[in-house]
C-alpha cells in the first residue's frame, strides 16, 4: 500500500494533550516561550516563511520571502553550513549586531537546517526572540 506524503510541512499538526491541534511551530514558541518559531524554505535566491507561529509578537507572516544569500539572515549560515545555529545575544556579538532581524527585535536565534531526502537543502526549522537573563 502506498501512502502520500505530505510535503506542506507548515500544514503538519500535532495533538496536544488531547486538546486541540497545533501546527509544530506553535508547539515550538509555546514550549521554549519564544516570540517566533519559523519553518523557512529555501527557494533558489530566497528565503520564504512557510509556516510560523501564531504568537503575539511574531513579525514573521507565512509566504514573505526575502533574498537569502549576502543578506545577512541568520539563516544564511544555516544553509551555508548544513549546521545548527546559536545566536544567545546579537547585540553582544560583532559578527550578528546588524542582522535584519535585529530590526525586529529578534536578538536571540536557534536554527536547524531541513534536508530534503538527497540531502538537498530544503529549509530551516527555527526559534526566535529576545536573550533571557540567567538566574
Amino acid at each position: 500500500m502506498t501512502r502520500r506524503v505530505s510535503t506542506d510541512l507548515a500544514a503538519i499538526r500535532y495533538r496536544v494533550k488531547g486538546l486541540e491541534a497545533k501546527s509544530i511551530v506553535d508547539v515550538m514558541a509555546d514550549t521554549i516561550q519564544v516570540p517566533a518559531a519559523l519553518i523557512m524554505h529555501l527557494r533558489g535566491d530566497s528565503i520564504e516563511v512557510l509556516g510560523s507561529s501564531h504568537t503575539s509578537e511574531n513579525p514573521y507572516t507565512p509566504g514573505h520571502s526575502e533574498l537569502v544569500w549576502n543578506s545577512g539572515l541568520y539563516c544564511e549560515r544555516v544553509f551555508r553550513t548544513g549546521a545548527p545555529l546559536l545566536v544567545n545575544n546579537a547585540l553582544l556579538d560583532a559578527e550578528w549586531n546588524d542582522n535584519p532581524d535585529v530590526k525586529l527585535r529578534m536578538i536571540s536565534y536557534l536554527g536547524l537546517p531541513i534536508s530534503w531526502p538527497g540531502q538537498e537543502p530544503f529549509g530551516t526549522i527555527c526559534v526566535l526572540g529576545q536573550p533571557r537573563k540567567r538566574v
